[in-house]
């Protein structure tokens, strides 16, 4: 009789431990289930970050010549350009500017116009096209207005305005501490009443 208690309870005490056993895998399990997205984060591809765009200002000085068929002369100018360029190299901006140049027009050998100072002010578009590392060629439209004031003899005329758009391409190379030093060719057509006013220009500045 003592022996069969003593079975049972050896049988009910290894049912004991072998229960316990069970519960501490069972516990384990979850542990071992989460370490593994762990795993997975640890490893995981950075969030590249997104480009952001920047706001740039160009101080051109300019070179003018009028190419109307009537009309000729040269002279001198300086525009100053602000600039959104977006992380797409699209870029919208505002324009102004001043031109002052002497002209040659005249009516059977007498000088009537001397000359024009012009202010025009542009809305801007443009594209920066890579060439190279931090080099560029940017085609540009500009579109808007001009404040003019004619030389007639010698003497200041009227002011008028007049509307005005330009087309042009910039090469522009960026240097260390963000400076940019950029080149370019533009043409520039003012409509006036009597008919097409147009200006070739070259010009050289820089920025930021």
């Amino acid at each position: 009789m003592r022996e069969s208690l003593k079975s049972v309870l050896l049988f009910i005490f290894f049912l004991f431990v072998l229960n316990s056993l069970m519960a501490q895998d069972e516990n384990a399990l979850p542990e071992e289930e989460t370490a593994v997205p762990e795993v997975g984060i640890s490893i995981a591809d950075p969030v590249e970050e997104k480009e952001s765009g920047s706001l740039s200002v160009f101080l051109d000085k300019r070179l003018i010549f009028a190419l109307s068929a009537t009309e000729g002369g040269f002279g001198f100018g300086g525009t100053a350009n602000g600039q959104y360029i977006f992380p797409f190299h699209l870029g919208v901006g505002l324009e102004a500017g001043y031109y002052s140049f002497r002209s040659d027009i005249d009516q059977d050998g007498v000088r009537a116009v001397g000359g024009f100072s012009l202010i025009p002010i542009y809305a801007t578009v443009s594209f920066n096209i890579p060439i190279l590392e931090n080099f560029y060629i940017t085609p540009i439209l500009k579109g808007g207005g001009a404040f003019a004031r004619a030389r007639i003899n010698g003497w200041l005329g009227g002011n008028s305005f007049a509307p005005m758009f330009e087309g042009g391409v910039r090469v522009k190379a960026y240097m260390r501490g963000g400076l940019l030093i950029q080149g370019g060719i533009f043409y520039t057509g003012m409509i006036e009443a009597s008919g097409l006013f147009s200006i070739l220009s070259i010009g050289m500045g820089f920025g930021l």
